[in-house]
């Protein structure tokens, strides 16, 4: 029967005792495939996995066993996410099947902190994700970067920005303090940027950038960044009451019976993002990304689809609205 053209089926009769089960094949004629029957098998089981996409095969992971809390499919947190209420930050979760609000927060928290290590002046793409990868899982979009001429091993640079003040002070006659700096408090600020804003001053002398996927971080291009398709959720419902109450009473007794502009409510808090944040990566100028208002459950949302340094500074400006 080997030269027998055709695809099978197995159908296992589990009716009978183990000892006793055969499977029941039936052929169908096709050009296509060529099959060898099975016999006297318990239970015959036939899997199809379909090949892995290129971009899926030419991503590295860069990934220690005790990361192993980010892989799955997220769940749900068993916690109600905050509603955004006036004078306060405003709320929002990411879209994403496999990656959770507290999975997103912990790896922002990481971020936000000063590295491990002082990085030198000039690091390679592939020393900066394995240094990353001791605090969190990350990838690096070969593929990507490929298709821009950028090797895993090209040379990031950060320029370094000298403190001249205690050596120019040398030369100077001490000046006598000003009225305003009698009783003024001097303000720490760290020396060291967080390990965001390091990775965003790296990665961008090469036009790469992180993006935030599946509870990991990917290393990818500024190109592909726009067409990954970063959703996130934003609940703008203090800011959108404060644009109906500021708006005059004729404009609102008009709009009333208007079903041609649904969502108008929306338009200030919407072009003030497109126009300050980004501007070149909105759909409305050409590029990919996109905002979509929407009203449920009583709240105002902001379905907002870009890059996620995009969405870190959608963050930081609504946060700043709302205050």
């Amino acid at each position: 029967m080997s030269g027998i053209k055709g695809r099978w089926y197995a159908n296992c009769i589990n009716t009978k005792p183990r000892s006793q089960q055969v499977a029941q094949l039936t052929l169908i004629k096709s050009q296509h495939m060529n099959l060898l029957p099975i016999t006297n098998v318990s239970m015959a089981v036939l899997v199809v996995a379909s090949s892995q996409s290129l971009r899926a095969q030419s991503q590295i992971q860069y990934r220690l066993s005790s990361h192993s809390q980010w892989d799955g499919i997220a769940k749900f947190d068993g916690q109600r996410h905050e509603l955004s209420k006036p004078h306060g930050p405003i709320h929002s979760v990411p879209c994403d099947p496999f990656m959770s609000a507290s999975q997103e927060k912990q790896l922002l928290e990481i971020l936000l902190q000063e590295p491990q290590s002082d990085w030198p002046k000039w690091l390679t793409v592939r020393e900066i994700a394995t240094d990353l990868s001791k605090q969190l899982p990350v990838i690096v979009d070969s593929r990507a970067l490929e298709e821009i001429g950028i090797k895993v091993d090209s040379s990031t640079s950060v320029i370094a920005i000298e403190n001249r003040r205690s050596a120019s002070s040398q030369n100077v006659e001490p000046k006598p303090k000003r009225w305003w700096q009698g009783e003024s408090k001097s303000f720490s600020v760290s020396k060291r940027p967080n390990l965001l804003s390091l990775l965003k001053t790296y990665l961008e002398s090469i036009d790469l950038e992180i993006v935030i996927q599946h509870g990991k971080l990917v290393i990818t291009t500024s190109e592909q960044a726009e067409e990954m398709g970063i959703v996130r959720l934003y609940d703008v419902t203090p800011l959108i009451e404060e644009v109906d109450r500021e708006r005059p009473a004729s404009h609102s007794q008009s709009h009333m019976n208007a079903y041609d502009r649904p969502h108008e409510e929306y338009d200030l808090v919407i072009e003030t993002i497109q126009h300050s944040i980004d501007p070149d990566r909105w759909e409305c100028l050409g590029g990919n990304s996109t905002i979509v208002p929407s009203d449920v459950r009583n709240r105002k949302w902001l379905v907002i689809s870009a890059p996620t340094m995009t969405q870190l500074k959608v963050q930081a400006l609504l946060d700043r609205l709302n205050q």
